[in-house]
């Protein structure tokens, strides 16, 4: 159930498309509309099941998260990254990348020299205005577009 919980939280393009599918599909099909109103939460995971393949032919966004910042908080600052998308995200640390370059960075200090082209977003942004993680969710978001370009 939380798979259905994080799927109605995000507000993106692709869930707003599967959403308006499963809907129509529903309003359409006798056989759907009495089997799912025998079974109400089949709905649901009619949806999550589309998400989950829409997923899947998207790349994971690899993201460098660095900080000095207690465990805690960079906990709450990698839920609210992975809350704030509908597409696969891989959280690394500088050693976990290998020496291969992510698709962004999150950090509260400047990126290595090899890391300079990299989309940076600075921590301190996100901790200016705890309640507000918008600017956070549009960093992540400006990065979810690039992958699906860079792919197309």
């Amino acid at each position: 159930m939380k798979s259905v919980e994080k799927f109605n939280r995000v507000d993106d393009t692709v869930p707003k498309l599967i959403k308006k599918f499963t809907k129509s599909l529903y309003k359409e099909n006798d056989e759907i509309r009495a089997l799912i109103q025998n079974f109400p939460s089949l709905w649901h995971y009619y949806t999550i099941l589309l998400w989950i393949l829409s997923a899947k032919h998207h790349q994971p966004i690899k993201l460098l998260v660095q900080s000095s910042i207690s465990s805690l908080h960079r906990q709450a600052l990698i839920t609210q990254i992975i809350n704030g998308t509908s597409s696969p995200i891989e959280i690394y640390t500088y050693e976990q990348l290998n020496g291969e370059k992510p698709d962004g960075i999150v950090s509260n200090q400047p990126p290595e020299k090899n890391l300079q082209d990299v989309p940076f977003f600075p921590i301190s942004l996100f901790y200016m205005d705890w309640h507000n993680k918008g600017n956070l969710a549009f960093f992540i978001k400006q990065l979810e577009t690039k992958k699906r370009g860079d792919k197309g």
